[in-house]
């Protein structure tokens, strides 16, 4: 009998597949590349998306899409006052121009912010030099010109201090702000301001939003976190339901969440923010990292139905190799297998050397391999290379490669056995393994 019900069993399963069992049959029809853990996901890169400059591609969907924001956000008396305040920018921009021949103004990607605040040459700064705290000169200038950002004073009073420092030099001080609505941050909405060490403001820089409203702005999404997952991961053709998906945490009263399950290499986080669509536009929406075993995403969609507004792929790859001329065996004399006794004496042959071109070994390990693009000395996960010129203890840092020098020379010592060397640092112990004239520097010490 048991014979027959083994026989049987392969009959069952084509019989179950036939009649589409939903314990595959549904997972084979939403999503049929799906592999197992730890090689999940796709592997091509999908390309970062900004719905503020998508109009360089499509200029129709883009215009579209922008028309659909505006008139669900902008009410025409709105849309006037936007256009106000959008070309008083330049009318503030002239006055101050008047005060500060050097001065420096620059619009951001959109054309439609004001990003850069500074001056040409070291003569005239923004401000005079102040003894008050870096804050309150900042502040004090943004308030004053607050329309060349298109804010106004009271906007300029609502931004959140988040930085305030000054260099271990002491000869910059810089103080950052950001905007918040609702205590949801808005989308890179944040500036940056540098002062000399006699307190003149210098420069600033960031995307301070215009014209948005809190009033028209409502902080309860349609979405949920879980279904926005789903849809961001639907951006890069993963599936993501649900029911997949755990919440392992949650923070300021579900505006952010932390889950755990799906279909990707590590937990999703999900927070809400304001997505700047353009001057007077905000949109809630959920930013999103989708962790994937090669590429890996940050990704905001909106939280109202899912939307995609902003796509960025977080994997960067190395792309400068070095070749090395190594021992790709146990050994320069490897003796492996072998059923030789310890001590018997037995020396193995002599092995060559193999040229090995790499780019880096270890992705996770040293994300920027052991030689950094642009760079001539090996820099990988806490390793550092050396020449031993004087046994045992001579081990000096490798050499930089001549200045201008734009070609990586291939690494080859010759050979010679010696001792490993253990030496104390103020940190910890670091083992020096000396193999002939390389020696590679492995720090034990937190």
């Amino acid at each position: 009998m048991r014979l027959s019900f083994l026989c049987l069993r392969p009959v069952l399963a084509i019989f179950l597949l036939t009649l589409g069992w939903p314990g595959n049959f549904a997972i084979a029809q939403v999503q049929p590349e799906e592999t197992p853990k730890g090689n999940r996901g796709p592997r091509r890169v999908f390309a970062d998306y900004d719905l503020r400059l998508a109009e360089r591609v499509e200029p129709a969907a883009k215009s579209a899409a922008r028309a659909a924001y505006r008139g669900r956000y902008l009410s025409p008396e709105r849309i006037a006052d936007v256009a106000a305040l959008t070309r008083g920018i330049e009318a503030v921009r002239t006055a101050l121009s008047a005060r500060i021949p050097t001065l420096q103004v620059e619009s951001n990607l959109t054309g439609r912010f004001t990003e850069i605040v500074g001056v040409t040459g070291a003569r005239q700064f923004l401000t005079a030099p102040s003894s008050e705290a870096p804050e309150a000169i900042v502040r004090g200038f943004l308030t004053e010109q607050a329309a060349l950002y298109g804010l106004s004073p009271a906007e300029v009073k609502a931004l959140v201090k988040f930085t305030d420092y000054t260099n271990p030099a002491g000869n910059l001080s810089w103080v950052e702000f950001r905007q918040e609505i609702h205590g949801l941050p808005v989308f890179q909405a944040e500036i940056r301001a540098a002062l000399t060490p006699r307190g003149a403001l210098v420069r600033t820089t960031g995307n301070l939003v215009p014209a948005l409203d809190p009033s028209l702005l409502s902080a309860k999404p349609r979405l949920s976190a879980e279904a926005a997952v789903g849809k961001a991961a639907a951006t890069i053709d993963v599936f993501a339901s649900p029911a997949m998906l755990r919440v392992r945490s949650t923070e300021r009263n579900g505006r952010v969440m932390v889950m755990g399950g799906g279909p990707f290499d590590g937990d999703t986080r999900a927070e809400l923010v304001w997505f700047p669509v353009e001057p007077g536009v905000a949109v809630l929406a959920w930013s999103l990292t989708l962790w994937q075993p090669i590429y890996s995403y940050i990704v905001m969609v909106d939280a109202n139905d899912g939307t995609l507004l902003w796509r960025k792929c977080i994997t960067q790859h190395q792309t400068q190799t070095a070749t090395y001329s190594v021992y790709t065996s146990d050994s320069p004399a490897p003796l492996s297998p072998t059923n030789v006794l310890p001590g018997a004496g037995t020396q193995a042959p002599g092995v060559a050397r193999t040229a090995v071109t790499l780019i880096a070994d270890d992705l996770t390990a040293s994300p920027l391999g052991w030689i950094t693009d642009g760079n001539n000395s090996t820099l990988g996960n806490n390793v550092t290379a050396g020449v031993d010129l004087s046994a045992p203890t001579g081990w000096i840092p490798m050499s930089p490669a001549p200045a201008g020098s734009s070609i990586l020379p291939t690494i080859r010592r010759r050979w010679a056995p010696m001792r490993p060397i253990l030496r104390s640092t103020a940190t910890g112990s670091s083992r020096i393994c000396s193999f002939g004239r390389i020696a590679i520097t492995i720090d034990s010490g937190s």
